[in-house]
């Protein structure tokens, strides 16, 4: 029986492309821009799971504000959890996938730099 291949669907980084320092900045920025992201997500999420496990479901704005949610604002609540789940998953994978992406090229650069001006 064969062995399954694996091919890495990535353009390998080459550092002395014209347009290389502007790629590794937009890699960067999707690294930064996810995390940003990612912490922001990480914190509502939190706070409505602390709302779930603490009984804590009231309105938070508005003139029923510090009164108990409805049957229908506990499933929108809810829902809002299992969205912000999937969008931290997401967001998690973005800055795994865009750091491996830097991590790559960061080693490419090094050995660039070792051909280039030695060790």
């Amino acid at each position: 029986m064969e062995t399954p291949c694996v091919l890495q669907l990535v353009r390998p980084f080459d550092p002395s492309d014209a347009h290389a320092e502007e790629h590794y900045d937009t890699v960067a920025r999707r690294v930064n821009k996810a995390r940003a992201r990612r912490i922001v997500v990480a914190r509502e999420l939190a706070e409505i799971e602390r709302q779930f496990v603490e009984g804590d479901l009231v309105v938070r704005s508005g003139a029923r504000r510090g009164q108990p949610l409805t049957p229908n604002g506990r499933r929108k609540r809810l829902a809002r959890l299992l969205e912000l789940g999937m969008e931290y998953s997401r967001l998690n994978d973005e800055e795994r996938f865009a750091s491996a992406d830097l991590d790559r090229m960061n080693d490419a650069l090094e050995r660039w730099a070792r051909e280039t001006y030695g060790a």
